[in-house]
């Protein structure tokens, strides 16, 4: 599959306009102010004028401005964007080189701690940055400077060059994606040699130590030898997204099969139930198997958007709604739970559990989070629709309209839906005879479905109903996906939840604001709050919201994960 850009999807329904309209007109714009107020700014502008000193921030602090940068791109409608582009240009040096922290503090210590500066994984998210903005606006400026960039480290790095490759992957998925925008196959070929490099412990011999095992920075061991991902989690994901990118263009049998075991384990012993991942603070990343605490969960909220990314180039690869769905439960809980409702308020950590001392702020630090949900939200519609020679796939069920181009043809439908809080979805297609690709989530046991009133045959394959029709824009398909409260149990084996239980209604997995005090007598109800504007489960007294949706009020303690006592009342369909 090929997935549909973001450029040719309109995204209009109730859940999700109003989130990606507060990104656009809240959360980039306070990411600007925050670039101004936190010498981000002032950075490129010392860096332009070829001063030294007077650095602000932490060595990787370009990365946030390319991030933000590309929400504005995929938005295209920002006058900071071009005076951003002006600034980085000349920022830029003659040879292509651009990096705040070095040009202002180390101008003749490039590339001498490939480990933790970070110039690569900054140079990714420009790379990044340019090739959003040609692919939505057709210009080619910041394309042109990311490419003198990548142009310079092509020039340096790669066999029989300069040895090593990116502390924090980002660059080899970078690298990539402008291959494939320009054609030009040194760039794929550079991304491959990073990949194909790991785990030679190039990082020992930098930093002159024989105390190293490289589990941290995914260099233990070649990547075609990993059973489970190490390390920090997000570098460990974008390094995966890089692979999966390879074995698409390559079918490099060692890395598919690598993949396919590490997700597996992934999925299966190292995910919590919001969809996110890493539950140690001390490496940001994994432990060991079902290791899975709820209060000091760290579930990074970069590392719930990086498994968005990793998912959706498994699903276009394998056809398989397997990967969609764990897409969907990471975008639906661990993702949105990073930021406010009004947009300018962000989680770093995402745990389970809180005693009501867990709040979001306004900007950190390490500021990776806020415009990496920005970015994302900018670009949201491109994860919803794929398409191959002759099918459109549907994959997340978004209110709104698609036109996909394929091989000179023209695939088109219009979706109404109220998801995630009803399963009903309306989809009329147009385009003339073509296949429909439609995901069943996996949390859904019943649904029925119809195409012009007539139900159809539902046989699943891959977690996909196929339906092949000459669609004429007045045919509709309608979809009614059952949406009961669910209960869910733990694994056995994650010892913090043992004797506890979790609920859940459709994609989103639901917890309690503040925490149960007593058992429940009665069965939860449905009904619509509309100081949160989301559907909440009521019983007795006790209200449990979406855990997406938690702590936008007054400070209150709360738990995914409760008493199993707590509910042995409670009937779940």
């Amino acid at each position: 599959m090929r997935p549909v850009p973001w450029t040719e999807v309109i995204i209009d329904d109730a859940f999700w306009s109003p989130r990606c309209e507060t990104n656009r007109r809240r959360a980039v714009p306070h990411g600007f102010s925050m670039l101004r107020d936190k010498g981000y700014e002032e950075n490129f502008k010392r860096a332009s004028q070829r001063l030294e000193g007077g650095f602000q921030g932490l060595v990787y602090q370009d990365s946030d401005v390319y991030k933000l940068l590309q929400s504005a791109a995929a938005l295209r409608d920002f006058t900071e964007f071009d005076q951003w582009v002006e600034l980085i240009e000349a920022a830029q040096m003659d040879d292509g080189y651009v990096d705040t922290f070095f040009q202002l503090t180390k101008p003749t210590e490039r590339w001498s701690n490939l480990r933790d500066c970070h110039e690569m994984y900054c140079a990714g998210h420009l790379i990044e940055a340019g090739v959003t903005d040609f692919i939505a606006s057709g210009n080619s400026r910041l394309l042109d400077v990311s490419m003198r960039f990548a142009d310079h480290i092509c020039e340096r790095f790669g066999p029989d060059k300069l040895p090593g490759y990116p502390g924090h992957p980002e660059l080899e998925l970078a690298l990539i994606q402008l291959y494939r925008v320009t054609g030009d196959r040194k760039y794929f070929d550079l991304a491959r040699h990073f990949i194909d490099a790991r785990g030679s412990h190039y990082f020992a011999e930098e930093h002159d130590t024989q105390d190293y095992n490289g589990e941290y920075w995914q260099d233990r061991l070649p990547l075609a030898k990993l059973d489970a991902l190490e390390g920090h989690a997000v570098r460990a994901l974008y390094l995966m997204c890089a692979v999966t990118d390879i074995v698409a263009e390559t079918g490099d049998e060692q890395l598919e099969l690598m993949q396919r075991r590490v997700w597996q384990n992934l999925v299966e012993r190292r995910t919590y139930v919001t969809g996110g991942v890493g539950s140690w603070a001390k490496n940001e990343g994994f432990t060991t198997d079902f290791d899975l605490p709820n209060e000091t969960a760290y579930q990074e909220t970069c590392a719930s958007i990086a498994m968005v990314f990793w998912n959706h180039r498994m699903a276009l690869l394998y056809r398989d709604a397997k990967y969609v769905d764990v897409m969907e439960t990471a975008l639906y809980n661990g993702v949105l739970s990073g930021i406010s409702l009004d947009g300018t308020k962000f989680f770093y950590e995402n745990p389970l559990a809180s005693k009501g001392d867990h709040h979001r702020t306004e900007w950190f630090e390490c500021a990776c989070c806020p415009p990496n949900i920005s970015r994302l939200l900018s670009m949201l519609g491109g994860y919803a629709y794929a398409v191959d020679e002759n099918s459109l796939w549907i994959n997340l069920f978004i209110g709104g309209s698609v036109e996909a181009n394929t091989d000179g043809r023209l695939m088109s439908a219009k979706v109404v839906t109220d998801y995630p809080w009803s399963g009903s979805v309306e989809i009329t297609p147009e385009g003339g005879t073509f296949t429909i690709f439609l995901r069943i989530p996996a949390w859904c046991d019943n649904f029925s479905l119809t195409v012009d009133g007539t139900v159809v045959d539902a046989t699943q394959n891959s977690g996909y109903v196929e339906l092949q029709e000459e669609w004429d824009g007045k045919k509709k398909v309608a979809i009614n996906f059952d949406m009961p409260i669910r209960r869910i149990d733990p694994h056995p084996m994650v010892a913090a939840n043992r004797g506890l239980v979790a609920i859940a209604r459709g994609p989103m997995i639901y917890c309690f604001e503040p925490t149960l005090k007593e058992p429940l007598s009665k069965s939860f109800e449905t009904s619509f709050n509309f100081e949160l504007g989301a559907v909440v489960l009521k019983s007795d007294d006790v209200e449990a919201i979406p855990y997406a949706f938690w702590d936008n009020r007054d400070p209150a303690s709360m738990a995914v994960w409760v008493p199993a006592t707590f509910l042995q009342t409670i009937r779940f369909s």
